[in-house]
């Protein structure tokens, strides 16, 4: 019996030794992501409020200019979102190589007040709504991807890369679609 008690008691050790080297590489690595988690919220947190501004006011202004009755408050709100646009293109230069996942997405979204000036005349035109509704969704999905980024310090996957690149790539189609000497079409 001896041999049993004694068989058990080594095997608990083996378990107990086992459990506290798995929790001590747990803890390790814990501790290196959040202080990787931190890193990355020091550097992105300054300009992260200032990001997450320009990219809905770039939108947002020229949805507004869209709406607008006269050529006067048109100009105007497009003026605004030209220079939200200005603001983010050096805020995408600047965290070229810390946001790397959101460069190309950022070039596409300040194209924006570009594609609605080009309506100036005719904003009731339906592909304004679209191309309305894809800089919307590119926002959107870029809001999400630096969301997921700063505050779980998750770099996007592959899929998520995807979906910012065909929000990108629908936004631009879009546009080329409406126009004028444009009669190709384009598939989604």
């Amino acid at each position: 019996m001896q041999i049993d008690q004694g068989l058990a008691a080594l095997v608990a050790a083996v378990i107990a030794a086992a459990a506290a080297v798995i929790a001590t590489f747990s803890s390790m690595r814990a501790t290196r992501l959040m202080s990787l988690l931190a890193a990355r919220q020091n550097f992105i947190g300054q300009d992260l409020k200032d990001l997450s501004h320009y990219l809905y006011q770039v939108v947002a202004l020229s949805v507004e200019a869209k709406k607008s009755k006269d050529h006067d408050a048109f100009n105007e709100k497009l003026r605004r979102a030209k220079l939200a646009a200005e603001a983010l293109s050096e805020l995408r230069i600047r965290h070229r190589y810390s946001l790397p996942f959101i460069f190309d997405a950022i070039w596409y979204l300040k194209g924006t007040p570009i594609y609605f000036e080009h309506y100036r005349n005719d904003r009731n035109n339906p592909q304004l709504l679209k191309i309305q509704r894809h800089a919307t969704e590119l926002r959107e999905d870029l809001d999400a991807t630096l969301e997921n980024f700063f505050f779980h310090g998750k770099a996007p996957s592959y899929l998520n890369r995807r979906k910012l690149k065909n929000s990108c790539k629908r936004l631009e189609r879009s546009f080329l679609a409406g126009k004028s000497g444009s009669r190709k079409k384009w598939w989604f």
